[in-house]
């Protein structure tokens, strides 16, 4: 009697995980398109901020300098964001 109820709650949890599996799939993508939209706007207000910072008198270069190697960074984690929303939900 007792082995059969283990058996019924190891079947009860394997379904439940079951069951839950598309819904937990929905969260983790609507996660990462929440991520690429804040990186988005990051990438944003960073080209602004570099049109800002050109528009100076004097010129900070360095400033101009790190917040172009920030875009770069900040556009290549975009493509590899889309690259993996592609592989794990496409």
């Amino acid at each position: 009697m007792v082995r059969k109820y283990v058996e019924a709650l190891v079947a009860s949890k394997e379904d439940t995980a079951k069951s839950l599996a598309t819904a937990r799939a929905a969260e983790q993508r609507a996660n990462l398109g929440l991520t690429r939209e804040q990186l988005k706007l990051s990438i944003m207000s960073a080209e602004n901020k570099l049109n800002e910072l050109a528009g100076q008198y004097p010129l900070p270069a360095n400033d101009i300098l790190t917040l172009q190697d920030d875009i770069a960074l900040d556009k290549r984690r975009l493509e590899q964001m889309d690259k993996l929303d592609q592989e794990l939900f496409g």
